[in-house]
């Protein structure tokens, strides 16, 4: 029986064992033999090993070195386990595997293992190999001294097993990390037990040479080093001195340092001698001076006596040689003595700064340092800090910071000698106090809303006390009031902010009133202390709420009297809505006052006895009265009111009076309904009292005729609704009704409390408005004026009795009546229309049908079956003509009136399809997902072609058109923007039309959404597939507005993979676009289509064009191309015809009415200014030939010429100077005529309780790179120097350029920086240093905002050659190039570590020296990128915005100069 064995081991053994094994074994392999198998395993000592076998027998035996092995359980022992579904080929057709386990492994288990089995067949053997990884376990010290020329041993000890006979050359002595065959030679390896070894390096004479540091390292076979001992060895000699430095530094005194090498051993002392010049002994000095001493201090010379100095050095080894200094040292005539004349320079709430004159010169080396002290002032002073201040140069003076407020200090100092360790006397004391600080809060806050009921005034009441903390001396408080109101206004709900109101209060008061405020307002007052120094201190915060108040005023009520079919006479009134500022209406009342006469003689509204309606008209009642007529809530407010009718306002709409007074009754809970006064006898019965009152009463209303049938009909279907109402007698006796004819005068029910009965033809009336106000528990009311007496019987105007229904009824009659005339009348134009073109449609021109006519003249004479003259043979288009180029500017102005009607007008006539243009393909199942924008599609007839990939449907499509452009010269290619899923696609239609050009309008992202995909590779050199097409990204060039991209394409033969064709692809990416909109400045586009033309060539194949839709801004710059290459050539434009044609080629080309109004603007630009970029090539003579006059003299040069052109041309951008321009802002502005429009102004974060805080006189103005750049400001004013350093430091701005000068006056700029530190609020400014140049003061700034502890530093670069004389401009261009040079570079610094900050310009108004200044800083670095620059356009685009910039011709010329000046300095030219 044949078995198949297997070798398998595993081993509990570190990842560097592996080589260890290597170092220490030569292994000789065994390959597997039949039978048997071996093998070879290493395991560090002290570590665990298992052998495992496979057997079909479990009785196997192991053996160790052929002899049976004890398994004792302990260190040996076997486990057997069966296996069961063994799939691995090598142990198959085994049933047990057997592991032997070995554990912590010692030097004795080192030998062979056998597993064999019953019948003595070998299964496994395996060699047991026990490792040690060296290390070294024991030696010599770190440091090994021993004197000169004696014996030294240096030895260590190496822990490793096994050991072979190689060892000796893996143990080395190393000395500096060299290696030297001395070494060897004087090393020794002796084995101490089987696992130790000791390797010694013996020295037998140690000199000088031998000092240094030895190592004992062990070493892999392979070199590697695996262990090391580091022994530093130090020969020690006597010592050697040599003196540095020798310095008199008094009458007596000498100093003089000394460096020494201490031979390795301690210096114990030094010996110096001295003698006078020209004497032969020397003396020891009198002290003998410790080892630990590089310097000292000679005393008890003679004054201005020359010495000669030695010194010798003693350790342990002996005494080293004597060192004598080569020159002469000379004792002073007398002691330096230098006392400070110490003076306080400045103080802030923390700091004094004090300062003193500096030494004589002769003082000066003696004085290295200061001892300052300053003690906090009183009975018996204090010390707060002692500290050490060096002399400097600049003799600054020093801060003391973290001080009292407002506290008083006294300082001294005096000088110090470096080189003695001593100090001079003491400076006379000087005193400094501390600024007031910023006081805590005030105390006890207590703050009161008040209404007088009797004056009606509102009144805050404010009362406090003074800080706990005042940091200084008080002088005032400054009080802070601000309310906010929540109210309805016209249904809607407002939220008003009154104030705030800003006074103070000077000390001792504690107590201030606001009278006259509003009322139902939430009232914030803010109190803080001020103390001396204008600092306001924390702010105290209360808060109160006025009660609600009646309306301040109601507007006069208008009405007039209506008459009804029936010859009566009704009231309209109309309700003026009044203001529910003071606080929610809930209720209007109507109130009509009946009169027998004339007599106006009325008692205010609030005096009157309210009656009833009954009561007033009673047939006895020959005075007349007043009664409640109508009432509805504030949320059921009406505006007219008939009154009269016998009806309430809410009956026609089907509602009850329950459901609609609930709200008025609500709001008069606790009030008596009515304020009147009856007087009421006792009742026996009730029922009959009611049902006399009630019958008599409507017999005498019947009688009077004051009540017809339909009023008596309204008024016993009302009794009949208030079945559970209640009588009220007098103001507080009430009965319930108990029956449904109940009815009483004098004991008032709800429907007899409000009512509005006819109106007595013979009687005067009058009337007023009640308005109530709920303010809590109690009731507030209002009254208007009386109305206007009216009689009912004299002529009235005539009233439909079926209410404001009939009346509209027959208004929308009317109207109907009058459109459905207007219907026909356009019908029969549109029938004669038809008929009248049918009759042409055979000499071939365009049918007009009846759905045509009706378009066109419905739809402003837009039809939706406009043809084309390109490519259809039968149809026929509107042709709006050319324009001359003369005529542009009429043309444009007309078409601009009237909000552009005229653009609208002509947009609207633009085709969008076209009978003869199909879109099939776009429109597969399988195409559907390769467009973008389901509605864009490619034309047919247009579209291009793909090769199609193995016969697939579709594979040949992909959204894009063949459009030609001016006269067929030029071929485009307008496509969508790649997705992810068409890029391949993309890519083939680029190597398969052969395209040279990319030109790409959209960004990637615009508005948070994907515009394009990115078809080309992330970085630059790296290399991307699409598809068979790869891609590699070769380099990219900023400009102003775009990228210029160039990318190579490869592609493999399909004839031979190992042959690629490559092919070079240029990339314009205009990044300053957006989707649907039109760019701000035509001149950029202009440029960039001219940029293209440069370098292109029939030759380069068609151009490929896309945006993101490929419609809107590609259509755009196609059309712009052709029109721009007609005007040039035909001095005119068929803009309309054009945009047509091009629309016949792909839908939806130039997509949005700004779109098509650009194009206006663009050719308008271009026919008014030409092209007015010039190359750096040949610029001097370009700019010369500008300014030469013609030989009369009498004619202007063509740049004033160029100039004037600018002047005349007008801007389409918002110009709004609202803020700026504000009452409240007026102060902060030098001039009126210099104010920075709203769309582009710096806004300045909102300060609390401060007004119009976020204004300031800056502009953002755009860059090169079309981002905000630059900041052009006016020079700050006493007023805004605070605001100047907030805009600074929320800017992030670190660079300043001033081109004023410093001082008093219109045009001068105050210092706007103290000497040292200057705080405005949370913003603290620090002076740090300035620097002269020759055209140009630099000075550095810290500016910090403390609110959130941030620093930033601001450069100021201040110009100091600009003329006095307004207007007027620098004469040489040196100083401002070199200005720019300087700014540009030290912004760069800061854009390249992250900061974003404009760099910031300013002058007197923020104008004409700023505007200079910007203008170069863009020109230089379009001239650097570009080697061409256009100073007519970058002006135009600076001056559209801000007022006044770059605005006569010498400031024109001026940059012209300076261009060409910048060009030559800088060799540009020659590049």
């Amino acid at each position: 029986m044949s078995h198949k064995e297997n070798c398998w081991s595993q081993r509990l053994v570190p990842s560097t064992l592996l080589k260890m094994i290597i170092f220490y074994i030569l292994i000789i392999a065994i390959g597997c033999s039949s039978g048997k198998t071996q093998g070879l395993s290493g395991v560090e000592i002290g570590n665990n090993i298992t052998i495992k076998c496979f057997s079909n027998d479990k009785n196997v035996t192991w053996k160790f070195k052929d002899k049976k092995l004890e398994i004792d359980g302990k260190r040996y022992f076997v486990e057997i386990s069966k296996l069961e579904n063994n799939t691995n080929e090598i142990f198959e057709n085994h049933e047990y595997e057997i592991s032997l386990f070995i554990l912590n492994v010692q030097v004795e288990d080192e030998g062979m293992y056998t597993c064999e089995s019953p019948d003595n067949a070998v299964y496994q053997k395996m060699f047991i190999q026990p490792i040690v990884i060296p290390e070294i376990s024991d030696g010599n010290g770190p440091r090994v001294k021993q004197k000169i020329g004696n014996a030294v041993t240096l030895f260590c000890v190496v822990h490793v097993y096994p050991q072979n006979d190689t060892l000796h050359q893996q143990l080395k002595w190393l000395k500096d990390e060299n290696s030297f065959s001395f070494l060897d030679q004087s090393s020794n390896l002796k084995k101490i037990n089987a696992t130790h070894v000791n390797h010694t390096l013996e020295l037998t004479e140690v000199y000088k040479k031998e000092n240094g540091s030895y190592a004992c390292v062990v070493f892999e076979a392979d070199g590697n080093e695996v262990a090391r001992k580091n022994i530093a060895l130090l020969v020690m000699d006597v010592p050697q001195v040599r003196i540095d430095y020798v310095k008199a530094v008094g009458e007596s005194k000498i100093y003089l340092n000394w460096t020494v090498n201490d031979g390795n051993d301690p210096i114990q002392k030094y010996f110096i001698q001295y003698t006078e010049e020209g004497n032969p002994t020397f003396t020891y000095y009198k002290d003998v001076i410790g080892g630990g001493n590089m310097s000292y201090i000679l005393e008890n010379f003679l004054p201005n006596t020359s010495y000669i100095l030695r010194i010798t050095a003693k350790n342990s080894i002996g005494d080293g040689l004597t060192y004598q200094y080569p020159g002469l040292v000379t004792t002073l005539e007398k002691d330096p003595i230098f006392i400070p004349q110490v003076k306080t320079t400045g103080s802030t709430a923390s700091t004094i700064t004090i300062g003193w004159d500096p030494p004589s010169p002769d003082l000066l080396p003696f004085v290295q340092y200061y001892e300052l002290v300053v003690s906090e002032a009183g009975e018996v002073s204090r010390i707060v800090e002692e500290t050490v201040y060096q002399q400097n140069s600049r003799n600054l003076p020093y801060m003391f910071d973290n001080l009292k407020t407002a506290t008083e200090y006294e300082f001294k100092v005096r000088a110090c000698s470096d080189l003695t360790k001593t100090c001079g006397t003491w400076s006379d004391t000087v005193n400094g106090t501390t600024m007031d600080g910023i006081a805590s809060k005030p105390t006890d806050l207590q703050v009161a809303c008040i209404h007088h009921n009797i004056s009606k005034i509102n009144t805050v009441d404010i009362m406090w006390k003074a800080p706990k903390i005042p940091n200084g001396r008080v002088v005032s408080y400054l009080i802070h009031l601000e309310g906010r109101a929540y109210y309805r206004l016209n249904g809607q709900m407002q939220n008003e902010t009154w104030g705030p109101k800003i006074r103070r209060v000077d000390e001792p008061h504690y107590r201030t009133t606001y009278d006259g405020v509003n009322s139902n307002t939430n009232y914030t007052v803010a109190v803080s202390a001020i103390t001396r120094h204008r600092k306001t201190g924390e702010s105290a915060i209360g808060k109160c709420t006025m009660p609600v108040s009646v309306p301040d005023a109601i507007t006069r009520v208008m009405w007039t009297k209506v008459r009804t079919n029936d010859d009566k006479c009704v009231f309209k009134l109309f309700i003026p809505r009044v203001s529910e500022r003071n606080g929610p209406i809930c209720c209007y009342r109507i109130y009509l006052i009946r009169m027998r006469s004339h007599n106006t003689d009325l008692p205010s509204p609030d005096k009157l006895n309210i009656s009833t309606y009954n009561e007033v008209h009673a047939p006895n009642n020959s005075v007349g009265g007043a009664y409640l007529a109508e009432m509805f809530s504030g949320n059921s407010f009406k505006s007219e009111i008939f009154l009269g009718d016998g009806k309430r306002f809410f009956e026609n709409d089907g509602y009850s009076t329950d459901i609609v007074d609930i709200a008025c009754r609500t709001c008069l809970k606790g009030e008596p309904f009515l304020k009147r006064s009856l007087d009421v006898s006792p009742l026996k019965d009730i029922s009959e009292i009611l049902t006399q009152i009630e019958h008599s009463h409507l017999e005498q209303l019947n009688k009077a005729g004051n009540l017809t049938e339909a009023a008596s009909k309204i008024l016993n279907s009302k009794r009949r609704r208030k079945r559970k109402s209640q009588l009220i007698f007098g103001d507080g006796v009430e009965l319930t009704e108990l029956g449904p004819e109940s009815k009483s005068i004098g004991i008032s029910r709800t429907s007899d409390e409000i009512y509005d009965g006819e109106i007595d033809m013979n009687s005067n009336y009058t009337g007023f408005l009640e308005v109530i106000v709920r303010n809590n528990s109690s009731v507030l009311r209002a009254y208007s004026d009386y109305f206007e007496i009216i009689t009912p019987g004299s002529t009235v105007e005539q009233y439909n009795g079926n209410t404001d229904i009939s009346i509209m009824l027959n208004i929308v009659i009317q109207i109907l009546a009058i459109l459905i005339g207007i219907v026909l009348v356009v019908l029969i134009v549109l029938c004669f229309l038809y008929h009248s073109n049918s009759k042409n449609s055979g000499s071939g021109e365009e049918v007009i049908t009846l759905r045509d006519s009706l378009s066109r003249v419905l739809f402003g004479g837009r039809s939706s079956n406009h043809r084309h003259f390109i490519g259809s043979a039968n149809g026929k288009i509107t042709d709006v003509g050319p324009i001359q180029k003369a005529d542009l500017y009429m043309a444009y102005k007309n078409r601009h009136k009237d909000t552009d009607y005229g653009f609208l007008r002509e947009y609207e006539m633009l085709p969008n399809r076209f009978s003869d243009r199909t879109t099939k393909n776009s429109d597969l199942k399988e195409n559907a997902p390769k467009n973008r924008y389901p509605d864009i599609k490619a034309y047919d007839q247009t579209r291009v072609k793909l090769s199609q990939i193995n016969g697939i449907q579709g594979s040949d499509y992909i959204n894009a058109n063949f459009v030609i452009g001016y006269k067929e010269r030029k071929k485009f290619i307008c496509a969508q923007g790649p997705m992810e899923s068409t890029v391949n696609d993309f890519w083939r239609m680029i190597w398969e039309q052969h395209l040279e050009i990319i030109v790409m309008l959209t960004n990637l992202e615009e508005y948070n959404k994907t515009k394009c995909a990115k078809y080309w590779p992330e970085k630059i050199l790296d290399l991307k597939q699409y598809g068979d097409i790869a891609v590699k990204f070769i380099s990219e060039k900023k400009h102003g507005d775009y990228l210029i991209r160039t990318l190579d394409i490869y592609k493999r033969s399909p004839l031979n993979d190992d042959e690629e064709e490559s092919r070079q692809i240029t990339q314009y990416h205009y990044l300053v676009w957006k989707d649907f909109m039109a760019p701000e400045h035509p001149h950029g586009l202009v440029k960039f289509i001219r940029h293209i033309n440069a370098v292109y060539s029939v030759q380069r194949g068609p151009i490929l064009v896309h945006c993101s839709a490929g419609v809107g801004r590609t259509g755009t710059l196609v059309a712009l191309d052709s029109l721009l290459q007609q005007l040039e050539e035909e001095e005119q434009v068929s803009i309309f015809n054009t945009v047509c044609d091009l629309r016949h080629q792909r839908n939806f080309l130039v997509q949005s009415l700004k779109q098509y109004i650009f194009l206006y603007r663009a050719l308008l630009d271009t026919a008014h200014l030409g092209n007015t970029e010039l190359s750096v090539v040949g610029l001097s003579i370009t700019v010369e030939n500008l300014k030469s006059k013609p030989e009369d003299g009498k004619e202007k040069c063509k740049l004033e010429i160029e100039f004037e052109k600018l002047q005349m041309m007008s801007d389409e951008t918002n110009k709004s100077c609202s803020v700026g321009a504000s009452e409240q802002n007026a102060t902060k502005n030098r001039s009126e005529l210099v104010i920075p429009y709203d769309r582009n102004r710096v806004i300045l974060s909102p300060l609390p309780h401060k007004d119009n805080s976020t204004y300031i006189n800056a502009s953002f103005i755009e860059g090169y790179d079309n981002s905000e750049s630059y900041i052009i400001t006016q020079d700050p004013i006493e007023n805004t120097i605070e605001d100047f350093w907030r805009m600074v430091s929320e800017q992030s701005i670190t660079t300043i350029i001033m081109l004023s000068e410093i001082g008093d006056g219109p045009r001068k700029c105050p210092r706007y920086w103290a000497d040292d530190e200057i705080q405005f609020d949370h913003i603290l400014v620090k002076y740090m240093q300035s620097e002269s140049c020759p055209y140009y003061t630099r000075r550095e700034f810290d500016v910090t905002n403390c609110k959130i502890n941030d620093t930033i530093k601001v450069t100021q670069f201040q110009y100091n050659g600009w003329p006095t004389v307004e207007g007027e401009v620098p004469e040489v261009c040196r100083g401002i190039i070199e200005l720019v040079d300087q700014a540009l570079s030290h912004h760069s610094k800061d854009k390249s570590v992250g900061c974003k900050s404009p760099l910031t310009v300013h002058c007197s108004l923020g104008t004409d020296r700023s505007s200079i200044f910007v203008a170069m800083c863009i020109l230089v670095q379009q001239l650097r990128t570009e080697k061409s620059v256009d100073i007519c356009s970058t002006a135009r685009k600076i001056r559209s915005q801000r007022s006044r910039l770059i605005d006569t011709y010498a400031q024109y010329e001026f940059l012209h100069r300076a261009v060409v000046n910048y060009a030559d300095l800088h060799k540009l030219s020659s590049d």
